[in-house]
C-alpha cells in the first residue's frame, strides 16, 4: 500500500509510514496508492525536514560533538597504557630494638600476579617467541626482574620514629615499550616502629673495685660481682694498678663499649644497652705508714708506752743486781720515715723515757756504803706502723729493738755497774736521728734540756 501523506509504497502491514512517519492506522479502510498525489506530498516532506534542521541545528551540533567525545574518550581509554603504582604492593617490616633495629622491604608477588594476572602481555620484539614458550607466572617473573628494583635508603642502625625510604630504580620506558604499562615507581617515606626498647645495664654495678697493699704501694683490681648471664662479655680498663694511696683517684673504663659492633651485639644477644662505659673510683682503705707524729693516736701511744715499760722491767730483772729502778717517766719521741718509699722499714718511732735508778757505792775513801740515784735515757724503737682507713693506729708490739748503748757507775774499789741507755738527750738524739739522716727523715716531739 502507500502512504497517503507522501505516497511512499510501505508494507500492507505498516502502521506507520517509513518516510514521512505518518500513521497508516485507519479503521477498515485499505489505502491505495493515489497516483497524482505522492510528488506533491514527497515534496512537502522534504520541505518539512528541512524546515526541522535549520529550528534544530544547534542541538544536532551538540549532539555531534558529544559524539566526537565519546569517541575520543573511548579511544583514549582503550589505547592509554596500563598503569601499575608499584607502592601498592611494598611492605617494610622492622626487628630487633630502639637505636640498632634492622628492616627489610618486600614485594607482594602474589597480590601482584593476581591484580594483573590475564592483564599484562608482553608485546616488544620478542613477542612471538615470548608467547609461545611463557606462561603467566613465568612473564610475572621476567618482568619484576627486568624492569622493577628497588632498595631502602637504610636498613640498619635504625631508631623508632626514624624515617626509611624506599627508593625505586625502575625501567619505565622498557615497560612502556615491551608491555605497554606505565610505571609509577615514586619513593616512599615509612616511619620506623615496632622496635623493642632495651634494658639500660649499669656495668659498674655488676663489679667491685677492691684496693689491697699498704699506701703508698696500694693495688687496685676488678672483680664481678654479679651472675648475671652477660658479665664476662665486658673488659674493664683501670687507669692506675699500683701505687696507689688513700684519696688517689682511678678511672674504670668499659673497654670497646662505644664501637658500633659491640652495641649490636649486646642488643641482639641480650636486649641490653649501656647506660654509662667509664666510672671514677676513690682509693679507700689501704693502710698506710705513718708519715707524721700527729697520726699516732693515743690508743696506740698507751700500748707502746706499755709495751716499753714491760721492756724496761724485764732488762731491770735480768740484769740489775746492784741498783734498783725507782722510776719511768715518758720524754716523747723521734719519728723517722724513709725518703725511699720501697724501703723495708718505712719508718722508726723511738719513744725515749727518763729512767731513775738507785744503788750503793763504797767510798774509797771513807769505805762507807753512800745511796746514790741516777738518771739517764732509756729508748725503745717500734718499725713500720701504719694507719687504717679509721685513722688507727696499727703497731705489732713485738717487733722492737733497744739501740745498743750503755755506760757504767763505779761502786767502789775496782767495780763498776752498767746501766743501758743514754746519760743525756743530746746522746740519745745522735743515736736514734743523726746517724740516720742519710736515709730518714725526722720529727721530734721531745723538747730540749
Amino acid at each position: 500500500m502507500f502512504c497517503p501523506n507522501c505516497g511512499q509504497q510501505v508494507p500492507d502491514d505498516s502502521q506507520f509510514c517509513d518516510n514521512c512517519g505518518a500513521s497508516l492506522a485507519e479503521e477498515g479502510k485499505e489505502v491505495s496508492a493515489p497516483a497524482q498525489a505522492a510528488p506533491a506530498k514527497k515534496s512537502e516532506t522534504l520541505q518539512h525536514v528541512i524546515e526541522y534542521v535549520k529550528k534544530n541545528k544547534v542541538m544536532v551540533s551538540i549532539v555531534a560533538a558529544v559524539l566526537v567525545v565519546a569517541i575520543a574518550l573511548t579511544i583514549f581509554f582503550t589505547t592509554r597504557p596500563m598503569k601499575i603504582d608499584l607502592n601498592d604492593y611494598v611492605k617494610i617490616t622492622y626487628e630487633g630494638y630502639d637505636t640498632a633495629g634492622t628492616a627489610s622491604v618486600t614485594f607482594d608477588k602474589k597480590a601482584f600476579y593476581n591484580d594483573f594476572a590475564g592483564k599484562l602481555q608482553y608485546q616488544g620484539k620478542y613477542s612471538d617467541n615470548f608467547g609461545e614458550i611463557l606462561d603467566d607466572e613465568t612473564l610475572f617473573r621476567y618482568f619484576l626482574r627486568e624492569y622493577v628494583h628497588y632498595d631502602l635508603s637504610k636498613d640498619a642502625q635504625l631508631s623508632n620514629g626514624e624515617a626509611v625510604q624506599v627508593e625505586w630504580d625502575c625501567d619505565s620506558e622498557g615497560a612502556k615499550r615491551d608491555f605497554g604499562v606505565k610505571l609509577v615507581c615514586k619513593n616512599k617515606d615509612f616511619t620506623v616502629s615496632g622496635l623493642k626498647v632495651a634494658e639500660e645495664v649499669d656495668p659498674f654495678s655488676l663489679i667491685k673495685v677492691t684496693f689491697k697493699g699498704t699506701a703508698p704501694n696500694g693495688t687496685a683490681r676488678v672483680e664481678w660481682d654479679t651472675n648475671a648471664a652477660y658479665k664476662y662479655e665486658f673488659d674493664f680498663a683501670i687507669s692506675a694498678r699500683e701505687s696507689l694511696k688513700n684519696g688517689d683517684t682511678v678511672t674504670v673504663t668499659v673497654q670497646d663499649a662505644d664501637s658500633d659492633y659491640q652495641k649490636d651485639y649486646l642488643l641482639r644477644k641480650y636486649g641490653i644497652k649501656l647506660s654509662k662505659t667509664e666510672q671514677t673510683y676513690t682509693v679507700s682503705g689501704l693502710d698506710s705508714y705513718v708519715s707524721k707524729l700527729s697520726e699516732i693516736d693515743d690508743t696506740a701511744l698507751t700500748n707502746m708506752k706499755k709495751q716499753c715499760d714491760d721492756i724496761m722491767k724485764a732488762h731491770v730483772a735480768k740484769n740489775w743486781e746492784k741498783a734498783t729502778l725507782k722510776g719511768m717517766e715518758y720524754v716523747g719521741s723521734y719519728l723517722l720515715t724513709s725518703k725511699d718509699q720501697n724501703a723495708y722499714n718505712n719508718n722508726y718511732l723511738n719513744l725515749v723515757f727518763k729512767i731513775t735508778a738507785s744503788y750503793q757505792r763504797i767510798d774509797d775513801n771513807t769505805k762507807e756504803t753512800v745511796d746514790e740515784t741516777l738518771n739517764y735515757y732509756f729508748c725503745v724503737r717500734f718499725q713500720n706502723l701504719m694507719v687504717d682507713e679509721d685513722g688507727a693506729v696499727i703497731v705489732d708490739l713485738n717487733k722492737f729493738d733497744t739501740p745498743y748503748k750503755s755506760f757504767s757507775k763505779p761502786i767502789g774499789g775496782w767495780s763498776s755497774i752498767y746501766f743501758r741507755g743514754f746519760e743525756t738527750l743530746d746522746e740519745v738524739y745522735e743515736r736514734c736521728v743523726t746517724a740516720n739522716m742519710d736515709r730518714f727523715n725526722a720529727e721530734s716531739s721531745i723538747k730540749a734540756e
